[in-house]
């Protein structure tokens, strides 16, 4: 020991970290270029690789620094309440790194490639897939742009009513102005949205809601109320839901937070909030004392009109959470090429071997299952037909619910695979798990999901035909004996929600969460059977046993679809 220095003089076994810096990460992903050259036409697969892998070089280089550099506890959102004068000014304060990324995801078109539709119905594909890549880096930026993107799909749609629209259908010339802004890739002119819905009487189910519009002039509004949890409080504007007296229903209403002088429109932020992950995000309880806003759409209709901003929001789960998986499928493969147990590195023990393998086929099948979402909506905006409509609507909440509970299972296991430095707060490994358990409860929890599953079901009978034809089309010309005796299964589960009985409702909400998850992994085993048709190798043909056998593909066989077993289960819940 050196006394004069105060460091020991032994050398000690130093563990390198993982780390992903110095490469390439769109192009580290060769699975996610194999599926999307099974989707994609090539000349439109050049165009969108001309823009991703230069984007890749960014993402483990500047990006990567950003992102590091904002997760730093020091430089969390804080809310300064009072000057020192004594005036409520109630503001956010963000660090440098929050702007940065912002105009990095404008500049770099993370919105703006959804709506130029430079590559026609493809474009939400090369939206999602650049997202994907973004995600692990973003800061948390990812939710207010989650939000953003749902608020411009929302003004488009808007427009389209408005032309169909028979009666009174309020459409803000304010709007005009939002539209533009929110897919600018300017630094100096892209806005951000919110989407204000939660109360403290309840998230999900919004017909409590206590906020109040009191009618001024015309299309405007003042809104008294309190949004119990606020995801985007420094954005620019947000949509949010209130109760105009004398009608039925929930309407909708824009809103700007600040004028010119960035004063906050009518509106007290009272807190931010403590929570278990997204700490980077400042979420806040914000009270409106007479907040200017302006109608969109019928009174009463705020919660349909407000539909088109979620079913977006929701695919950004989907994107979050297969981002989620590969970044640490990733991070736990350079890991295991550097740690040694036993004598040996742990890419090359049996039981790692088995355990990364496992996650290596959920992130194949989450991949999947993002790129058929976004080509859905691609189609379903550009090319617009009854299948892709049907399939958007039933996948949506399905998807949203499995890949976000997919990505905690992988978050979990790869934890375990760091050992104790996947316990230690400095690694930064602990919160990649906190972040990733928001992708469960944000946009509807598991419950919530497979009831909206449930309801497209009961809503549109013909829905469950159409996703049954489309299972069969992505199995088609299967003749690998090995592939061929999972079709059959998967047929013989199709078959089973035939003789589903979903008259009552009582019943049917408890096979709910099992006909979802069903719905889930049985369609995702069907495109992984499409791509071991496609690429012939057997690699992908052990990925589809894998998967049909790692957990049951149908949970309708242990579903509570008979009354005695229903009784069973509130006898145990009572417990």
């Amino acid at each position: 020991f050196d006394h004069d220095t105060m460091h020991t003089k032994r050398l000690y076994f130093q563990q390198s970290e993982p780390t992903l810096k110095g490469k390439n990460v769109v192009n580290e992903d060769t699975t996610m270029r194999a599926i999307l050259e099974r989707c994609v036409p090539k000349d439109v697969l050049d165009k969108m690789y001309a823009d991703l892998v230069p984007f890749g070089e960014r993402v483990t280089g500047d990006l990567t620094v950003l992102s590091e550099n904002i997760n730093n506890p020091d430089l969390y959102p804080r809310l300064v309440q009072y000057n020192g004068w004594g005036r409520r000014i109630d503001t956010i304060i963000t660090c440098p790194e929050w702007k940065a990324l912002h105009n990095v995801a404008a500049s770099e078109g993370i919105i703006a490639l959804g709506y130029e539709r430079s590559l026609g119905k493809y474009s939400r594909l090369h939206q999602y897939t650049k997202l994907k890549f973004f995600e692990p880096v973003s800061g948390l930026v990812s939710c207010p742009l989650a939000m953003t993107d749902g608020a411009t799909r929302l003004i488009e749609q808007v427009r389209k009513e408005k032309a169909e629209a028979k009666g009174a259908y309020s459409y803000p010339a304010f709007l005009d102005t939002v539209y533009e802004r929110l897919q600018s890739r300017d630094e100096n002119r892209y806005w951000t949205s919110g989407q204000w819905m939660t109360e403290k009487t309840g998230g999900s189910d919004v017909s409590q809601t206590e906020t109040v519009a009191e009618h001024v002039s015309e299309n405007k509004y003042k809104l008294f109320g309190y949004k119990y949890f606020t995801s985007a409080t420094t954005a620019d504007v947000t949509f949010t839901l209130a109760r105009v007296p004398g009608s039925n229903g929930l309407s909708l209403f824009v809103v700007k937070l600040r004028d010119e002088e960035g004063k906050l429109n009518n509106m007290l932020v009272h807190r931010l909030k403590d929570k278990l992950g997204t700490k980077t995000l400042p979420t806040a309880e914000i009270e409106l004392i007479g907040t200017d806003a302006e109608l969109i759409g019928q009174v009463g209709m705020g919660v349909k009109t407000i539909s088109h901003l979620f079913n977006i929001t929701r695919i950004w789960v989907v994107t979050s959470s297969s981002a989620t998986i590969t970044h640490l499928l990733s991070l736990h493969r350079d890991y295991a090429s550097k740690r040694k147990a036993f004598g040996s590195t742990l890419d090359k023990l049996p039981a790692h071997l088995l355990t990364i393998s496992r996650v290596e086929v959920e992130d194949r099948a989450c991949k999947q299952l993002l790129v058929k979402m976004a080509m859905l909506l691609g189609e379903d905006e550009c090319e617009p037909n009854k299948r892709a409509s049907q399939l958007l609507r039933l996948l949506t909440p399905v998807c949203k619910l499995f890949t976000a509970k997919q990505a905690m299972e992988v978050a979990q296991e790869a934890l375990e695979g760091f050992g104790a430095a996947g316990y230690m707060e400095d690694t930064g490994l602990p919160r990649i798990l906190r972040d990733a358990q928001v992708n469960t409860i944000w946009e509807g929890t598991t419950n919530i999901l497979s009831l909206d599953t449930l309801r497209a079901i009961t809503k549109d009978p013909s829905i469950l035909n159409t996703f049954a034809i489309d299972v069969q089309e992505n199995m088609a010309g299967t003749t690998n004996p090995e592939l061929l005796k999972w079709v059959e299964e998967i047929k013989g589960i199709l078959n089973s929600f035939r003789s589903l009985s979903l008259k009552s409702r009582e019943s049917a909400e408890f096979v709910a969460r099992d006909i979802a998850f069903t719905l889930a992994r049985v369609y995702a085993a069907s495109l992984l059977i499409a791509q071991a048709n496609w690429s012939k190798k057997p690699e992908d043909v052990s990925v589809v046993s894998v998967w049909c056998q790692m957990k049951p593909l149908s949970y309708l066989p242990f579903s509570a679809n008979t009354a005695e077993k229903q009784d069973l289960v509130r006898a145990l819940a009572k417990l």
